[in-house]
């Protein structure tokens, strides 16, 4: 059993393929006091092997943003089977991207009516 305790979030700044060589991110930083909770960081540039996952954040407002508990979960779930070497099919991988996230509650309570953002998770 492999234990999942941490990992990072960031934003892409452009789209993501398979031809890609490098991607431009900006990292995700957690609240100290919320770790649901996350503002933009700083800019990076990444190999795009190192993306695990895409998963939904909520927008809360300017310039930050919760990540949901089932997306926490579903990042938490490729890491370990990342770990373990399993590969998941594409149909599995299609169906677990496209679950549903309504009844997720919001850690703090807040919430607009932006849209989703798109991040990756590492």
């Amino acid at each position: 059993m492999f234990i999942v305790d941490s990992f990072y979030l960031a934003v892409t700044l452009g789209s993501v393929t398979s031809a890609s060589t490098k991607v431009y991110i900006r990292w995700l930083e957690s609240d100290a006091h919320n770790l649901a909770r996350y503002t933009i960081g700083y800019g990076d540039v990444i190999d795009p092997n190192s993306i695990i996952t895409e998963v939904q954040l909520r927008h809360v407002k300017k310039n930050c943003y919760i990540l949901p508990e089932k997306q926490k979960l579903l990042v938490e779930r490729r890491l370990r089977e990342s770990v373990a070497g399993i590969v998941l099919s594409e149909n599995e991988d299609t169906d677990a991207d496209n679950a549903s996230d309504d009844d997720d509650d919001d850690s703090d309570g807040e919430h607009d009516d932006t849209d989703d953002s798109d991040t990756s998770g590492m």
